[in-house]
């Protein structure tokens, strides 16, 4: 039997998806709003989850069609890159059963602080400012093992992982701020495809929420990459470090049993 679905629980998840869709579309993260929304407004664990996919399928399918129009994508780097995070994303899904996940959240937040200084640091800055640079192929093969390896992630645990792909991909290729972001995302969008079907197959979708839900996202997505086309490095830097921040308290509520 499907959870009842109130005014209440618009009211509440609108406009979180909406904040979501933002946060997103310029770094990634959105899921730490959605989510626990979601969840607040009454939705059980897997229609939140669904609902969640859904719509940020809907916002990343947005922010990826603004970034392909300007021509930001390097489809020399991103069609190999995609299969890799496909494939990364299913060992991860196989690695649940054999890996504890406290220890996982354990390494997350010893890297976390590392990954926080390196965006804080002068050669990210260096690295991530546009440019027009041909990418090379130890450049394309780095791109492909870090959609593999954060795809695995993904699939494991996933918090995060469409910010931890515009860092990797920022400094695998050299690649300016606005271009990894519009890479992680198409890979985000793809990676989700699974997902949404196995809840969909299973009837753990409220269709008619996550559609107004994923409208919400992509007018915050629509918004937040017309953001960080305009800003750069000047709006991504400081939301990338809000995800990361946002993925710690996450990390560490679990330990404290607090979520």
């Amino acid at each position: 039997m499907d959870p009842t679905v109130s005014i209440v629980t618009f009211l509440i998840a609108l406009p979180a998806c909406f904040l979501g869709g933002l946060l997103n579309a310029i770094s990634g993260g959105g899921g730490f709003i959605t989510v626990p929304a979601l969840l607040l407004a009454g939705l059980p664990a897997h229609y939140a989850l669904s609902t969640d996919k859904i719509q940020s399928f809907f916002g990343m399918a947005t922010a990826s069609f603004r970034f392909i129009k300007n021509g930001l994508i390097y489809w020399k780097v991103i069609l190999p890159a995609i299969p890799a995070a496909l494939v990364g994303s299913a060992c991860g899904t196989s690695l649940v059963v054999l890996v504890d996940a406290e220890l996982l959240s354990w390494l997350i937040m010893i890297i976390l602080p590392i990954v926080a200084y390196i965006t804080l640091s002068k050669h990210f800055k260096r690295v991530a400012v546009e440019n027009d640079d041909p990418i090379t192929v130890k450049q394309r093969v780095l791109c492909v093992v870090a959609a593999f390896v954060i795809g695995a992630y993904d699939g494991f645990y996933g918090p995060g992982s469409g910010t931890f792909l515009t860092i990797a991909f920022t400094f695998a290729a050299s690649m300016g701020i606005i271009r990894a972001n519009a890479h992680s995302k198409l890979l985000n969008l793809t990676t989700n495809i699974g997902a949404i079907i196995v809840f969909a197959l299973n009837g753990k979708v409220l269709l008619f929420l996550a559609i107004a839900c994923g409208i919400a996202n992509m007018i915050g997505s629509w918004i937040g990459a017309g953001l960080v086309m305009k800003k750069g490095i000047n709006i991504a830097k400081p939301c990338i470090l809000i995800a990361l921040g946002l993925l710690a308290v996450k990390l560490i509520g679990e330990q404290l049993g607090l979520f």
